[in-house]
């Protein structure tokens, strides 16, 4: 079996997007949006970063990861609520 070329790849998700009605993205943006999905899901970074192949839990963590919006409201209104109580 031969590795595949990254011309291959980025013309095959090309085809599938298109045919799923989807818009146009890189390879690599489906990578960022795998490991914030994942993230999302609850699995830890250290098994998010061995399977994205990163070589470090770093660069998944500070390149990566993007949090979703609805996870930072999430987190202000937890706190919000914490000082709430706490006066």
């Amino acid at each position: 079996m031969t590795p595949l070329t990254g011309t291959y790849v980025t013309q095959h998700l090309q085809k599938l997007l298109a045919a799923a009605g989807l818009p146009r993205i890189r390879f690599h943006d489906a990578r960022h949006s795998f490991v914030s999905w994942a993230h999302e899901a609850g699995i830890d970074i250290p098994t998010i970063s061995k399977l994205v192949g990163h070589s470090s839990t770093r660069v998944t963590e500070q390149i990566y990861l993007h949090v979703f919006e609805q996870k930072k409201r999430d987190a202000v209104e937890k706190l919000d609520a914490l000082y709430e109580t706490g006066s």
